[in-house]
């Protein structure tokens, strides 16, 4: 199968899952694919082991959907003619949906979608809407992410539902010592409670920093556990700042973006996982989580109670 997918980052470093999320994906999808092409801006760093499979696009970075609207269909234009694929792929309904569709109905060819969950935003509802509509096949995170797209009038028969997952050397396992020192968490086998994401207001690390200080002002007679949050954002000061006034500063951490092998010691070094999330497409963080074997502290809401099979996986 030769693919062409549009792709607006894949970056080895990036702190954002759904970035992240795209480079673990074409990662697996050019070893099923004969002929892989990953369209990337000038200037995007990759993964080396992608490196073979990217053409490279104009504008160099930063491509807001407007402008990737009116550039993207010319680069996969040339794309198709240059290798014919059998399918285009759009990784965001947003960003390369619209380029996508555009493209496919021009030349012919079938697209793929993906759907992690939906913005509410009214121009993005518009775009994402159109996009899935337009589709021939739409691949979605969770069961509550394809009632999404069924709101908004996508056939049901035209939604697949393909649960993410997680690399297999997410298991239970020590964190070394160095790691313990490394991010300031005390002795190994202290008690930290992990949160993992961009610390963003639809992940509400200001909410998840007061819950953290009412568990330390209400159970005082305990050992002092660790708040360690993994990722940065627009956030990540204002709940510094937070942390200070609450007189907890020093009971919390905030190291931004850590190196993938920190990450998998960091969850094995966690006694809990604690997000406060009502809307995701589907929970990476959490299923990273349980898959090292810790314990996730989340809201009743979908999908968090999808990742929950009663009395097999909690």
């Amino acid at each position: 199968m030769i693919l062409c997918s549009p792709s607006c980052g894949i970056a080895p470093g990036s702190a954002s899952g759904g970035e992240a999320h795209e480079r673990d994906l074409l990662l697996g999808l050019t070893a099923a694919s004969d002929d892989p092409h990953i369209l990337l801006a000038h200037g995007k760093p990759v993964p080396p082991e992608l490196e073979k499979h990217i053409e490279r696009t104009r504008p160099a970075r930063g491509l807001r959907w407007p402008v990737m609207l009116g550039v993207m269909p010319h680069w996969i234009g040339r794309c198709v003619r240059a290798h014919w694929p059998d399918l285009i792929r759009a990784h965001s309904l947003r960003f390369t949906g619209l380029p996508a569709l555009i493209a496919a109905r021009r030349h012919g060819l079938p697209m793929v979608a993906h759907l992690h969950h939906l913005d509410p935003d009214p121009l993005n509802l518009l775009i994402e809407r159109t996009v899935m509509r337009g589709a021939d096949l739409v691949v979605a995170d969770s069961e509550a992410s394809k009632r999404q797209a069924v709101a908004l009038g996508v056939p049901a028969e035209r939604i697949r539902v393909v649960y993410c997952g997680v690399p297999d050397a997410y298991t239970p396992g020590r964190c070394p010592k160095a790691v313990w020192d490394r991010y300031g968490l005390g002795e190994p086998g202290a008690f930290v409670i992990l949160s993992v994401g961009p610390m963003i207001p639809r992940k509400d690390p200001l909410g998840t920093i007061r819950v953290f200080a009412r568990v330390l002002h209400q159970d005082q007679n305990r050992p002092r556990p660790t708040l360690l949050w993994i990722g940065d954002g627009p956030l990540r000061h204002d709940a510094q700042r937070l942390a200070e006034s609450l007189g907890i500063a020093d009971a919390v951490r905030l190291p931004g973006y850590v190196p993938e092998e920190d990450k998998l010691s960091l969850y094995r070094a966690a006694r809990a996982y604690l997000t406060l999330s009502r809307l995701e497409g589907f929970p990476l963080g959490a299923l990273e989580a349980m898959a090292c074997g810790v314990p996730v502290v989340a809201y009743r809401v979908p999908p968090f109670t999808e990742l929950v099979e009663e009395e097999v996986s909690g």
